[in-house]
C-alpha cells in the first residue's frame, strides 16, 4: 500500500515533467483577421463542385504548414531564409549600411556553419 508521502512526490514528479515538457513547446495561433482569412479561402474552396469539405483547420494543416514543416525538417532551408532575411540594421528595420550588412551576414553564415 503506497503511502501519501509516496503518492504525493509521484504526483510532484509528474507534474515537474509535465512542466518541462511543456517549455520545449511553440504553440502557434492563428486568430483575429489572419483566422478570418483562412475561413473566407475555406469557404470560397467550398463553392466549388470538387474542392468541399474545408476549413480554416485544413487549409492551414494542407497550405500553410508545410512551409514552416520545410523550414523546421532542414536546418540549411531555415538559415538560408534567415539569412536572405534578416534585418541587419541596428533598430531590425531592414538592412545595416554596407560594408556592415556584408559583415553582419558573414558573421551569422559562420554561426550557422557550425550548428
Amino acid at each position: 500500500m503506497k503511502t501519501k508521502r509516496e503518492t504525493a512526490g509521484k504526483t510532484a514528479t509528474k507534474r515537474a515533467t509535465r512542466r518541462t515538457a511543456q517549455k520545449r513547446r511553440i504553440t502557434f495561433t492563428v486568430d483575429g483577421e489572419r483566422y478570418s482569412r483562412l475561413e473566407r479561402v475555406a469557404r470560397a474552396m467550398n463553392k466549388t463542385s470538387w474542392c468541399n469539405g474545408n476549413t480554416p483547420e485544413t487549409v492551414f494543416e494542407e497550405f500553410v504548414l508545410p512551409f514552416a514543416e520545410t523550414f523546421l525538417d532542414s536546418s540549411d532551408e531555415l538559415c538560408f531564409s534567415i539569412l536572405d532575411g534578416i534585418a541587419t540594421s541596428d533598430d531590425n528595420t531592414g538592412e545595416a549600411p554596407e560594408p556592415m550588412h556584408t559583415a553582419r551576414i558573414a558573421e551569422l553564415r559562420n554561426a550557422f556553419d557550425n550548428l
